[in-house]
């Protein structure tokens, strides 16, 4: 897949913290608040962008028959 869109630079301190959880959450299952608190300046000294997609595509091709499918 190829992705197009726009990409920024987050400097919002929450919107920040906000998207760390969120990969945390994915990553691990657990959110940020069941680990150490981060201390904000580490927060602000972590880049995180945002994209925004405008527009995705790909391809697809479909998995091959297998020779017992049949059966």
């Amino acid at each position: 897949m190829i992705g197009f869109g726009l990409a920024e630079i987050v400097t919002d301190l929450e919107v920040k913290k906000h998207a760390l959880d969120l990969l945390m959450r994915h990553e691990t299952g657990k959110g940020l608040s069941n680990y150490d608190l981060i201390p904000d300046q580490k927060v602000n000294a972590t880049a995180i962008i945002k994209i925004s997609i405008e527009k995705i595509t790909g391809k697809a091709h479909q998995l091959p028959k297998k020779d017992n499918q049949d059966e």
